[in-house]
């Protein structure tokens, strides 16, 4: 990747651990402040157990980004979309088995 797509991957993944805790949230399991990713990693993987996996490629990617280092190749960025997806897909589900329960 060039320097400038580069930047986008990461401004990507930035985005995706925020839309990660978002659904956390949304799901009775958000990240506290005081709270670092990898501490947050137990808690998130009790919402989505069978994804932990992907949510370790998703944090550690962040984790990478957050202090500094650029995603180098389309396959980084792709691992982490695909990740999110199947824990976005998880997490609509696990929404709507909980909208039908009320």
């Amino acid at each position: 990747l060039r320097r400038k797509e580069r930047l986008r991957a990461a401004a990507r993944i930035r985005r995706i651990y925020a839309d990660l805790m978002d659904l956390c949230c949304e799901l009775g399991q958000p990240r506290p402040e005081s709270v670092t990713p990898l501490e947050f990693m137990p808690a998130a993987t009790v919402v989505f157990p069978s994804l932990d996996d992907d949510l370790e490629e998703i944090t550690t990617s962040y984790m990478r980004v957050r202090y500094g280092e650029l995603p180098e190749t389309h396959q980084e960025v792709a691992l982490v979309e695909t990740a999110w997806k199947r824990i976005s897909d998880q997490g609509l589900l696990m929404k709507k088995q909980a909208r039908a329960q009320k």
